[in-house]
C-alpha cells in the first residue's frame, strides 16, 4: 500500500487556504491539472470569484453579450449575488453617425434585458442581492454627457427590472459617485413600468439626485418678470418630478436602510420648478411611510426642523448620519433632542457640516477642518463633526452657531472644494 501523500490527497479545507492565497488565473491554472483538485479547488473561494460582477455599459464593449453567454450555460455565472452596471460619459464632441455603433448601443438593453431574465431562471438564489448603478465620466468637462448617460444607464436599469421581474435586495443608484447624479424628471418616466415583484424585497435604496436642469444650464434660472401662468406650469412641473419620487419609495415598503443624497447643480437663482425639486425631503415625509426603517443617511438636503422631527419621530433608528443639512427654518436642538430621548436602539451617529443661519459647532474637543495663522487654537476650538457609537449615540448633544473669524486661505478653500465637488455649487 502506497502511503506517499499526493496532491489530490490533500484535504479540501487545506486547498481553500492555498487558493486564498492564489489569484484567479492561478486558481484556474491549478483547476486545470487533475480531475480530483478540480473538483476540490471548485468550492467557497473560486465561487467566490462569480458571485460579484462589474459590467460596462458601453456599445463598444462585448461585456454583456459575454454575460448572456455565460449565465444560459448555467455554470458558475449562476452564482451572481452581487451586480455592478457601469456608465461611459461619452465624448464631449461625439463624432459622425455611425450605424454600426447605432445598432450595437440599441442592443444594449436588449441584451441587459436576456441577461436578467436567464438570472431569474437560472441564477442559484433567485434574486440578486445588490445592483449598483455608477459612472466612470471620461471627460471632466462634460458633465451634460455624464448625467444624460446617467439618466440612460437608469433607465435601462429599470426596464431591465420590469421585464425579468427579478427580486432585489438591495439598490445604489449613483449614491457613492462623484459628480454624478440621478436628474428627478426621470423618476417620473419609469411610473408605468411594473417594479413591484424587484423592489417588493427592497430592503436599502441609496439615491443621488439632482434638478431635472442637468442639460440646459442656460435655463436654470426664470426671470422674476415671467408670466405668472409658465411660474405656476414650472412648480406644477416641480411637483410631478417629486411626487414621482414619492411613488417611487412607496414601492419599496420593507425598506430597513435609506440614503438620500442631493446634488445641487446651480448656485444661481432657481426656477420655481427646481425649488420645488430641492424640497424633495419635505414632499417625502409627507407622503412615504417607513415603519421598518433602521439606518437613514441624509446628505445635501435643505430642510425644515418640522419636516425632520415629523420623519425621526415615525421611526426607531440604529444609525443616523446627516452631512451638509440646511434647515430653512428652526434649529437642530429639537432633532438632536428626539435622538437623544426617542432613539431606545440609537447605536451611531455621525453630524458633519450641518447648517441654521450659520455653521454649528458642536460642544465637543477634536480637531477643526482648517487651522491657520490666526485662528483659534485647535484645543479651544469646537468642531463641525460629530461621531458617536454605542452609549454615548445617546447622550445629550450640544452645540452652537459658528460667529468666529477663520483664516488660513488653502485650508479654507479645500473645505469649500470639497464640498461642492459632494453638493455642487454652493
Amino acid at each position: 500500500m502506497d502511503l506517499q501523500p499526493t496532491i489530490d490527497s490533500i484535504p479540501v479545507e487545506v486547498i481553500e487556504e492555498i487558493l486564498s492565497q492564489l489569484a484567479l488565473p492561478d486558481i484556474c491554472s491549478l483547476r486545470l491539472t487533475g480531475r480530483k483538485l478540480n473538483a476540490k479547488s471548485s468550492q467557497g473561494i473560486f465561487k467566490s470569484y462569480f458571485r460579484r460582477k462589474t459590467i460596462t455599459m458601453d456599445a463598444t464593449s462585448d461585456q454583456f453579450r459575454q454575460a448572456v453567454h455565460v449565465m444560459q450555460r448555467q455554470g458558475f455565472g449562476c452564482l451572481l449575488e452581487h451586480l455592478t452596471l457601469v456608465g461611459l460619459a461619452g465624448p464631449y464632441n461625439p463624432g459622425p453617425y455611425n450605424r454600426e455603433e447605432s445598432l450595437k448601443e440599441a442592443a444594449v438593453p436588449m441584451l441587459f434585458l436576456q441577461f436578467m431574465k436567464d438570472l431569474g431562471v437560472n441564477g442559484t438564489s433567485g434574486c440578486l442581492q445588490s445592483v449598483s448603478i455608477t459612472m466612470e465620466d471620461q471627460n471632466k468637462g462634460s458633465s451634460g454627457y455624464v448625467w444624460m448617460n446617467a439618466a440612460k444607464c437608469f433607465e435601462h436599469t429599470m426596464q431591465a427590472l420590469h421585464g425579468s421581474q427579478l427580486p432585489i435586495k438591495s439598490l445604489d443608484v449613483f449614491f457613492g459617485a462623484t459628480r454624478c447624479s440621478l436628474s428627478i424628471d426621470q423618476l417620473p418616466t419609469i411610473l408605468e413600468l411594473d417594479l413591484s415583484a424587484s423592489l417588493q424585497q427592497l430592503k436599502c435604496l441609496s439615491m443621488s439626485l439632482s434638478h431635472h436642469e442637468a442639460y440646459k444650464p442656460s435655463n436654470s434660472y426664470i426671470s422674476p418678470r415671467e408670466p405668472e401662468g409658465k411660474e405656476m406650469r414650472a412648480h406644477a412641473s416641480g411637483r410631478r418630478h417629486t411626487d414621482a419620487l414619492c411613488k417611487f419609495l412607496q414601492r419599496c415598503p420593507v425598506l430597513e436602510d435609506l440614503q438620500l443624497h442631493w446634488y445641487r447643480l446651480y448656485a444661481f437663482q432657481l426656477s420655481r420648478a427646481s425649488n420645488e425639486e430641492q424640497r424633495f425631503f419635505n414632499r417625502v415625509v409627507q407622503s412615504c411611510q417607513f415603519p421598518f426603517l433602521k439606518r437613514c443617511t441624509l446628505k445635501g438636503i435643505k430642510t425644515t426642523e418640522t419636516a425632520l422631527l415629523s420623519f425621526l419621530r415615525q421611526m426607531q433608528l440604529n444609525s443616523i448620519v446627516m452631512e451638509e443639512i440646511h434647515l430653512r427654518t428652526g434649529k437642530f436642538g429639537p432633532v438632536f433632542d428626539c435622538l437623544v430621548e426617542r432613539m431606545e436602539q440609537l447605536e451611531y451617529l455621525h453630524f458633519e457640516n450641518l447648517w441654521e443661519s450659520q455653521l454649528i459647532l458642536f460642544d465637543a474637543p477634536g480637531k477643526p477642518h482648517f487651522c491657520g495663522p490666526g485662528m483659534r487654537p485647535p484645543h479651544v476650538l469646537t468642531r463641525t463633526v460629530l461621531t458617536r457609537s454605542g452609549a454615548d449615540a445617546r447622550m445629550p448633544i450640544k452645540y452652537k452657531l459658528d460667529s468666529g473669524r477663520t483664516s488660513g486661505e488653502m485650508e479654507v478653500t479645500n473645505w469649500i472644494m470639497k464640498r461642492q465637488r459632494e453638493y455642487g455649487p454652493r
